[in-house]
């Protein structure tokens, strides 16, 4: 007697659904967390530039939409910065989150909180 082995049609079929989940999610969501890491670095430049503890956040703000402008970040704005200082450290935090559709009616939110010390 000769016995099959091998995946049926239907192993087949759910192994592709599989893929084709994961390559729309992949799809989704890695352009925004390539601009995340493009957004992160402006503002690691920012806070590490000699003078940075000397402006306020107009200028703060006002250098990281130049920032955003020259990396093409048009999904975020520079408003997602606040400066705060406790006990004389000053600190500039990014918050903000990004939404995008991936099935039906499901979405994924993407929240960045991240906090840095301005050089001196």
């Amino acid at each position: 007697m000769h016995r099959q082995s091998g995946g049926g049609i239907t192993q087949w079929f759910l192994l592709i659904a599989v893929l084709v989940l994961v390559g729309t999610v992949a799809f989704r969501l890695i352009p925004i967390y390539a601009e995340n890491w493009t957004v992160v670095s402006i503002v690691e430049d920012l806070v590490d530039r000699p003078g940075a503890r000397d402006k306020n956040i107009r200028q703060l703000r006002s250098e990281l939409g130049k920032g955003f402008q020259v990396n093409s970040v048009d999904s975020v704005e520079p408003e997602v910065i606040s400066l705060e200082e406790k006990e004389g450290v000053q600190t500039l935090r990014l918050q903000y989150e990004t939404r995008t559709h991936l099935l039906g009616n499901l979405d994924a939110v993407v929240v960045v909180d991240r906090s840095y010390h301005l050089a001196q």
